[in-house]
């Protein structure tokens, strides 16, 4: 194993790393406000 396939799979793991906690936290954060989001575009499609 090469020194860029090292790190190729260290920023693969990251990225996983990342990806696994972000998902979790963006959900949450996001959850409130896709709530308003799709109750905004619900509000203009009606009019």
């Amino acid at each position: 194993m090469n020194k860029s396939e090292k790190c190729l799979l260290n920023v693969q793991n990251f990225y996983e790393c990342i990806k696994h906690l972000h998902f979790r936290s963006l959900t949450q954060v996001l959850r409130p406000y896709e709530k308003h989001h799709s109750l905004h575009l619900h509000t203009h499609t009606h009019r």
